[in-house]
């Protein structure tokens, strides 16, 4: 099944987009067709297709502390950055780890979003529990 950047761009709220005609800016809101992406002095509307990709981080870019707060919450971390794969993660894990702008999606693999610790020059909002 081929994925669609729709499905999963509501769980990346506040994480940093790169654009090729605007750069960087942080995801605002979206709606049934369209995503918001707030500029530094300004809010561009991108439809979905537009070149307007997330930037995510890798599960292996976790730090041990990251790691120790993920631990309270779930063991099975350590068994995803072995595979690549979740055995089960609860709504809470969920939510941290997107805010975190962690790629829980595989959605880097699949084209849908960028590396962040690829971008070079990346100046993103960095966000906190």
């Amino acid at each position: 099944m081929k994925k669609n950047i729709k499905d999963y761009i509501h769980f990346y709220l506040g994480q940093p987009i790169k654009t090729s005609r605007y750069g960087i800016g942080n995801l605002d809101s979206v709606s049934k067709t369209c995503m918001h992406v707030e500029f530094e002095k300004t809010i561009q509307g991108f439809l979905f297709g537009d070149d307007a990709k997330l930037l995510l981080r890798p599960i292996s870019d976790m730090t041990n502390k990251e790691m120790d707060d993920v631990k309270k919450y779930s063991d099975h971390i350590e068994k995803y950055i072995e595979t690549g794969v979740f055995i089960r993660i609860d709504g809470e894990l969920h939510r941290i780890l997107c805010k975190w702008g962690f790629d829980i999606f595989n959605l880097i693999e699949s084209g849908l979003a960028l590396d962040r610790t690829k971008i070079e020059g990346k100046k993103t909002k960095k966000t906190i529990i």
